[in-house]
């Protein structure tokens, strides 16, 4: 867009690699948020509709626990959702800036619609507490739906900017793609399976150090959560295999069947985790399956933004090339300043003072003295630096006081300046 247009400021290749690592990091925490709170968000409104129904106490606790899973204060939302969303849309239009792909357009829309979601589910958060139903369901389902329309169009730039071969493509047509659907329902099974074993993580771990094991609702809970989280676990390899065989051919490197691999291997260890959980009621490697599924998911994503460095390349280098043209044409703006040559420098204040190139001054023409040193350039740096009497004709060179390098600098410089004279 023009306005994030006019943000754009040349970036050196090493600038932009960083860019793209941070792109990740911001992808990850963004991801790890968006996705755990529409599978809390959407489990508390199920819940408390089935609690307005039956007037059952276990499914209006859970109800109130999964919406404070992910809210429970506002500056989350700020620090987890917000702020990396900006940097997020941000980098693309650093990294993409010149393209004619519209992911910063549609990111920004997606920014927006996210905002008015963050709204309305703390509304909901704050208003379940009443008796006002209609109210409570009015926000929910607003805050539901424009979480969910705008993960949508956030996942659908995502896998746009993959495919470079599709940044022509327009806003609906690469919005209900094949690609996108897929990775939104992939994103639906990531958030429920986040939940549920975060919920348990939270709760029954960091949040209480008491023997929960007798009672009623926490027997409960822990049924449900550690079911979602399984269920919802034995998905993922389903949907790993189906973006592999729908990703762009020239993608499919060894890194990103390396983290294929890593994450099919990842993935047995979490699902067993679970199941013994589920099946001996006990907590013990829940902290684990907790983190490992975390990583899994980070793994998937740093995938799609290996897929993204490679998809990106040719964008990235023409940027890099870019920036070294701008700072060439502007070095003021970069603190470079264009100096004399150091030999020129020293020959110009110091030589000139005492040597002219073909006429007798103070001191022997250079050129005689060029061509004398002339197959021994290292003997003609010796003498500047130690000089001696040798022809009774001049008096003797006073030492200039140079340094190696300078003595090297001025001879170099001389027969570079003066070689087609020596001919």
């Amino acid at each position: 867009m023009n306005i994030l247009d006019k943000l754009v400021i040349p970036n050196s290749g090493a600038n932009l690699e960083l860019l793209r690592w941070l792109l990740l990091l911001a992808l990850v925490i963004f991801s790890i948020y968006s996705t755990v709170l529409f599978g809390s968000s959407l489990l508390s409104y199920i819940f408390y509709f089935n609690s307005r129904k039956n007037s059952n106490e276990n499914h209006k606790q859970i109800s109130k626990d999964y919406i404070d899973l992910i809210t429970p204060n506002r500056t989350m939302a700020f620090g987890l959702g917000i702020v990396p969303f900006l940097a997020i849309i941000l980098i693309y239009t650093q990294l993409l800036h010149g393209t004619s792909a519209e992911v910063v357009k549609y990111l920004i829309y997606s920014f927006f619609i996210f905002l008015i979601a963050i709204i309305f589910l703390y509304l909901f958060k704050f208003k379940i507490q009443g008796n006002n139903k209609f109210i409570s369901y009015l926000f929910g389902i607003i805050g539901l739906l424009s979480l969910l329309t705008s993960l949508f169009i956030f996942l659908a730039c995502v896998t746009l900017a993959i495919d470079a071969l599709k940044w022509n493509t327009t806003g609906l047509d690469f919005m209900l793609s094949f690609e996108t659907i897929i990775r939104l329902l992939q994103s639906f099974a990531v958030s429920f399976a986040l939940t549920g074993i975060t919920f348990i993580v939270k709760y029954y771990l960091w949040d209480t150090k008491t023997d929960l094991s007798g009672n009623e609702y926490y027997i409960f809970a822990k049924k449900i959560n550690l079911k979602i989280a399984l269920y919802f676990t034995l998905a993922q390899p389903v949907f790993i295999l189906i973006n592999l065989f729908i990703s762009p051919h020239y993608i499919l490197t060894p890194i990103f069947f390396g983290i294929i691999a890593l994450t099919f291997f990842m993935l047995p260890v979490v699902l067993y985790l679970i199941y013994y959980q589920l099946k001996e009621q006990t907590l013990i490697g829940t902290t684990w399956a907790f983190y490992l599924i975390i990583i899994v998911f980070a793994l998937v994503i740093f995938k799609d933004q290996a897929a993204f460095g490679i998809s990106s390349r040719n964008q990235v280098s023409q940027l890099a090339e870019a920036y070294d043209k701008y700072e060439s044409e502007h070095p003021s703006k970069f603190n470079v300043v264009k100096t004399v040559d150091e030999g020129q420098e020293i020959y110009q204040s110091k030589c000139t003072a005492c040597h002219k190139f073909n006429e007798k001054f103070v001191g022997p023409p250079h050129k005689d003295v060029m061509l004398k040193y002339a197959d021994d350039k290292a003997a003609m740096v010796k003498f500047i630096l130690s000089p001696i009497k040798v022809n009774p004709d001049y008096p003797p060179m006073p030492n200039q006081g140079l340094k190696p390098k300078e003595a090297e600098a001025v001879v170099d410089y001389m027969y570079r300046h003066f070689k087609d004279k020596l001919k």
